[in-house]
C-alpha cells in the first residue's frame, strides 16, 4: 500500500542526517531498553526532516528509521510526527525485529518483516490518520467499498477530482496511479485476514472484490508470488511462532 524506500538502524549515536532523503515522511521503529533485553518498543510517523532533531533531543538506545514513499502534508502545520498505537501482536513483531538485528541474523528477511508491521500499524491507526492526511481518506473510502468492486472513477467521485488530477493526486503522494493502489489495498486486506482469522480463502476473496476464489487466487499469486493457503501457512509458520518466543 505504502512502498518502502530504505531501512537503517542506528543506536542513535552513529546517525547522520545525510543518511536519508530529507523529503516525505518516515516511520521509527523505537525500543528503549538495552541490547537483547525485553523493553518497551513504540511506532512513530515523522517527517523525515525532523528524525535529526528527534534523535538527538531523545534518549534513544536502538532506533530503526523506514523511510517511505509517502508525500503528504498534514492538515496542520504544526503536525510534525504521530505516535502510533500499537497492540500486543505488533510489540513481539518489533521486539523479534530488534532481535534479528541484535544478533545480527542473516537468515532473518527484514522487508517482509517491517511491511508486516508497517501494515498492522497503518491497519490499527487509520481512524487517526485519516484526520490528518488527504490520502488516508481516500484509503479508507477504497477499503471500505472494497466488496462493491471500487473503480477509478468512483475514487475521482469520492474526491471531487477529475480522473487525470486523481492520477495526479496519488503519483505526487504515494508515486503509484490509483488502479495500482487499488490493487494494493485489495492484497493489504487480504494479508490482513489471512492472519488474523481463520476465514475461508473465498470469502476473503469475496471481501477484498473478487466474485470466486479462483480469481482471487490467480491475482494473490501473481502479485506476491505464493497462493492465499500458502501465505497464511507462511505466515503461522515464520512471524506468527517466532514472535510468540519472545
Amino acid at each position: 500500500m505504502i512502498e518502502i524506500k530504505n531501512i537503517y538502524y542506528t543506536n542513535g549515536n552513529n546517525y547522520s542526517p545525510n543518511d536519508h532523503g530529507a523529503n516525505g515522511w518516515a516511520i521509527l521503529l523505537r525500543k528503549k531498553g538495552l541490547y537483547m533485553e525485553k523493553s518497551e518498543v513504540e511506532i512513530i510517523l515523522i517527517e523525515s526532516h525532523m528524525i535529526f532533531h528527534y534523535i538527538s533531543q531523545s534518549l534513544l538506545n536502538q532506533i530503526i528509521i523506514v523511510e517511505l514513499n509517502l508525500f503528504c502534508k498534514p492538515s496542520s502545520n504544526y503536525i510534525q510526527k504521530i505516535d502510533l498505537i500499537i497492540n500486543q501482536e505488533l510489540s513481539s513483531l518489533i521486539q523479534l525485529l530488534f532481535t534479528r538485528f541484535e544478533t545480527r541474523d542473516r537468515t532473518y528477511v527484514v522487508n517482509p518483516a517491517i511491511e508486516i508491521i508497517i501494515r498492522k500499524a497503518f491497519r490499527l491507526n487509520l481512524s487517526t490518520l485519516k484526520e490528518y492526511f488527504e490520502i488516508f481518506k481516500l484509503i479508507a473510502f477504497i477499503q471500505e467499498n472494497l466488496s462493491g468492486n471500487v473503480t477509478v472513477s468512483d475514487l475521482a467521485e469520492f474526491m471531487h477530482m477529475s480522473k487525470p488530477t486523481l492520477n495526479r493526486f496519488c503519483m505526487n503522494k504515494l508515486n503509484k496511479v490509483p488502479q495500482d493502489l487499488i490493487n494494493d489495498i485489495k492484497i493489504t486486506l487480504a494479508k490482513n485476514l489471512l492472519e488474523s482469522t481463520d476465514e475461508k480463502i473465498f470469502e476473503i476473496g469475496e471481501k477484498a472484490g473478487f466474485f470466486n476464489a479462483s480469481a482471487f487466487t490467480i491475482f494473490f499469486k501473481k502479485e506476491t508470488g505464493l497462493s492465499p493457503k500458502e501465505y497464511r501457512q507462511n505466515y503461522f509458520n515464520s512471524w506468527k511462532e517466532h514472535s510468540l518466543t519472545i
